[in-house]
């Protein structure tokens, strides 16, 4: 046990290795892939490494992640722009059919529904 304590050797920068991979954890980071998720993939592709160590890098590259995601999300919508488009055309009128305010029909809010109508 001695020996493999003298011949152990610990690099402190082990998230090095990762760099290859650049592109491809942080894109998955930026798709909210976990740790554990992207861990076990560089695994498979025979990259040992550990979750801690994918942690540390991916939060190396904070502003990186979010660039990513803000391009995400933009093409998502670029691409599902005309379904958004139909969905967000309403009703101007301020009641419907039964007399309700817009506001009551939306029971995802908070609070009373006293509070969210308009006098």
């Amino acid at each position: 046990m001695e020996t493999r304590a003298d011949d152990y050797k610990h690099n402190p920068l082990q998230h090095v290795i990762l760099n290859p991979y650049k592109n491809s954890i942080l894109r998955l980071r930026a798709k909210y892939a976990t740790y554990e998720s992207i861990t076990n993939m560089l695994n498979e592709e025979g990259v040992k490494v550990s979750e801690a160590t994918v942690r540390k890098f991916c939060r190396t590259y904070p502003h990186e992640v979010k660039r990513l995601r803000v391009e995400i999300d933009r093409q998502r919508g670029e691409t599902t722009g005309s379904v958004h488009a139909k969905n967000e055309v309403r009703e101007t009128s301020p009641s419907d059919a039964g007399g309700r305010t817009q506001s009551t029909l939306e029971s995802n809010k908070p609070g009373p529904k006293i509070a969210r109508e308009r006098l």
